[in-house]
C-alpha cells in the first residue's frame, strides 16, 4: 500500500551571480485537491536562515511570492 503524506518539505536553493552566498528556503505544504480530483501542495510556512517568512498568494490560489532581503 501506497501512501502520500498530507504534508511535505521542500527545499529549494538559489544561486544568485551577484553574491557568493547560496541561499536556500525551506518551504512546509500541505496537500489540497481541487473539486475535480487533482491533487496539488500549498506553502504553509517558509523560512530563511531560521526566519519565517511571509507568504503572499498572488492572483490565484495556485501562485504564491516569498520575498527575501538579501
Amino acid at each position: 500500500m501506497l501512501t502520500v503524506p498530507h504534508r511535505s518539505s521542500y527545499e529549494y536553493t538559489i544561486y544568485l551571480d551577484d553574491i557568493e552566498e547560496t541561499i536556500n528556503v525551506q518551504f512546509e505544504t500541505e496537500q489540497s485537491r481541487t473539486i475535480c480530483g487533482t491533487d496539488y501542495y500549498t506553502p504553509v510556512v517558509a523560512s530563511y536562515k531560521k526566519e519565517t517568512l511571509e507568504i503572499s498568494e498572488v492572483s490565484s490560489e495556485l501562485n504564491f511570492l516569498v520575498i527575501l532581503e538579501i
